[in-house]
């Protein structure tokens, strides 16, 4: 079909127009110009302008449109439209295809929503910014109508998407989700397993059965066909929720801790398993090898002024030189203490860049700690083994340097909220390292209190700032105790207004009042009054836990042994609060509650402070996470025995 120019001149060298169904042509005086439609970005435009008529060609390879004087028929805009469209519909009708079908089949991801609205976005320069003047075919309506509708799509719309297909796979999946614990999965753990984003995190409270999403998670990857096991990599904070967490799935190679995590990747690459040196299991080993180097350095007058300075600055302990007054003193042991902690995290920080920064406020003090440290890592060569930080530490080197490729696409982290530094940066590594891989973060920013062990609680609440856009869900039932004692823990918890709030119910109910008080002025006769009160109305082999703040404020052995066979009916267990994470028992007793011992005044020595993550703005906030966490142990009662004289402020704040 050839469409001549009315308007040909001298000046204008396009004679006419040939179009045919793979291509327009341009005759000119002396050339001839071709185009394919599939190299055209849309159909040619025919403008009137106050003097002349142009046609105006874009082509998809560069940004520029090029115009000629052009002039004919009517019919010829929607012959150009026409031909434009039957060649370039299969990839509108593909495309709209595909994104349709990704839509359906699974969790639309902001990563795959990026991808789509970049598709939308060209598909709608094309197709919809002017008026087609040639008759449409079916298919091409129907892609059209799809089109303008995900071009208008606005961050509700998107969220309403998703809700509805989180709710159709809720449904499809009903009887998977029933069946897999005790009782049958809550919505919002549901919701938890069907979002696939690429970086998720959920809020599980106490109680709310965060290991039984994390599993559940797990298994219904596996169940969808979205993943193989060897896709999956769950990781735990310790051993003892690495074991619960085995116990609960067939795939206990694909649940780790970071260490051992970092253990599988050094041998992966060195083609061995790394020996772990003695100096990390065993406390005795690790106090003799301190104590050894202190006293070889000592022989060094410049060590022993550094040494002076130190003790000076971190125990407040004037050391006269005498090394044997020193290692009778009773700061011999906190010494010990912290030089292996500055070990460790002087390892991490330097591993993540961190120390220059320290140089000029802790000079002498990091002198000092490089002594110890240069021994130290003799000390690792000459066994030819590494320790705990290593294990992490090259991990990430290897991953980084590309020596490592991981394997897995879809990593999920129990614990989250205890996160450190150098374990999310291994985790970043991990994500970074594999694409499209995914991150699945469970925890509880109102249970994070492990700072002391380089636990980071920004990793939660400022999850996005530091992983990246995120679905952020949260579990709303508690499985454990009363709706009583949920508010009175969340209240008191919540007074820190950087906690992230969270709606949760209790699943169950519970006649007791929340709390009983026990007040006394000698210590045993409260235990005494409490336990009594409990064996009164327990049934037989009720479970009790005995809490305190620290090991000093627990009950002494012989105690403890008299208490257990008095009460023979209970079964009786006493820890920290610290320990008591992740604990339940039907009751619990928490003692120690004097103004001295809670919160804690401990401090930690000044370079050990610089080295742990930043201290939060608000009061004792970690205390204040670590008390939460020890009201929320008990099922059926709190008892708190508190002191007449002096009680704990935590105490007075509670709203009982």
């Amino acid at each position: 079909m050839i469409f001549q120019n009315t308007a040909v001149s001298l000046r204008n060298k396009l004679k006419a127009i040939e179009l045919n169904e793979s291509q327009l042509i341009l005759q000119l005086h002396n050339d001839t110009l071709a185009y394919s439609w599939q190299a055209l970005q849309c159909a040619p435009q025919l403008h009137k302008t106050p003097f002349s008529h142009v046609i105006e060609i874009q082509l998809n390879a560069d940004d520029n449109s090029y115009k000629h004087r052009f002039a004919a028929h009517s019919d010829c805009q929607a012959q150009l439209d026409n031909y434009w469209c039957n060649a370039n519909k299969a990839d509108l009708v593909n495309t709209i295809f595909k994104i349709e079908a990704l839509l359906k089949q699974s969790f639309l991801s902001h990563r795959k929503w990026l991808a789509i609205k970049d598709k939308v976005k060209a598909l709608a320069v094309n197709w919809l910014d002017r008026d087609l003047k040639c008759q449409l075919t079916r298919d091409i309506q129907k892609a059209l109508a799809s089109l303008k509708e995900l071009v208008s799509w606005t961050e509700t719309d998107i969220s309403e998407f998703k809700n509805s297909y989180i709710h159709y796979k809720m449904q499809e999946h009903k009887s998977f989700f029933d069946r897999l614990e005790q009782h049958p999965l809550t919505k919002a753990q549901q919701r938890a397993c069907i979002i696939q984003d690429d970086r998720q995190l959920l809020l599980a409270g106490a109680g709310t059965g965060k290991t039984s999403v994390i599993t559940a998670k797990f298994k219904y990857l596996l169940h969808t066909k979205q993943a193989k096991a060897a896709d999956l990599l769950v990781l735990a904070y310790g051993s003892d929720a690495s074991e619960e967490l085995q116990a609960r799935l067939e795939e206990k190679d694909q649940v780790m801790t970071f260490h051992s995590l970092g253990k599988q990747i050094i041998a992966d690459v060195e083609g061995s398993v790394p020996k772990v040196s003695e100096l990390s299991t065993n406390l005795q080993a690790k106090t003799a090898f301190i104590l050894d180097t202190l006293q070889a350095l000592s022989s060094d007058d410049s060590f022993k002024q550094l040494l002076v300075s130190f003790l000076r600055n971190n125990f407040a302990y004037k050391f006269d030189g005498e090394l044997n007054t020193f290692l009778k003193s009773s700061v011999k042991n906190k010494f010990v203490q912290t030089i292996f902690m500055l070990i460790s995290l002087y390892k991490q920080a330097h591993a993540l860049g961190k120390i220059l920064e320290l140089e000029t406020r802790f000079s002498d003090d990091l002198t000092l700690l490089r002594h110890f440290l240069a021994e130290y890592n003799l000390y690792l060569s000459n066994e030819n083994s590494i320790d705990f930080d290593d294990m992490i530490i090259r991990a990430r080197q290897y991953t980084q340097s590309g020596q490592y490729t991981p394997k897995w696409k879809f990593i999920l982290v129990d614990e989250f909220q205890d996160i450190s530094p150098i374990r999310a940066e291994l985790v970043k590594d991990l994500l970074a390292n594999k694409s499209g891989s995914q991150l699945f973060a469970v925890g509880d920013d109102w249970q994070s209190i492990y700072r002391f062990n380089g636990g980071d609680i920004r990793y939660t609440t400022e999850f996005a700032k530091h992983f990246g856009h995120a679905t952020t869900t949260q579990l709303d039932k508690t499985f454990r105790y009363s709706q009583s004692l949920l508010d009175l823990s969340a209240e008191f918890v919540c007074a820190n207004p950087q906690q992230i709030t969270k709606s949760i119910q209790a699943f169950s109910s519970s006649s007791l009042p929340a709390v009983k008080e026990v007040i006394y002025t000698v210590q045993m006769q409260g235990m005494s009054e409490a336990l009594g009160y409990i064996a009164n109305q327990a049934p037989t082999n009720a479970s009790v836990l005995i809490l305190a703040r620290s090991h000093a404020a627990l009950l002494d052995k012989s105690t403890l042994q008299a208490i257990e066979s008095h009460y023979q009916q209970l079964s009786i267990k006493q820890m920290t609060f610290h320990a008591a994470k992740g604990k339940e028992a039907d009751y619990a007793v928490l003692i120690g509650l004097d103004n001295k011992s809670l919160p804690s005044r401990v401090k930690s020595a000044p370079l050990v402070e610089a080295l742990l993550p930043q201290v939060e703005r608000f009061k004792d906030a970690e205390e204040r996470r670590l008390f939460y966490v020890a009201l929320t142990r008990a099922k059926k009662q709190l008892v708190l025995v508190v002191p007449e004289q002096s009680p704990s402020e935590f105490v007075a704040e509670l709203n009982y």
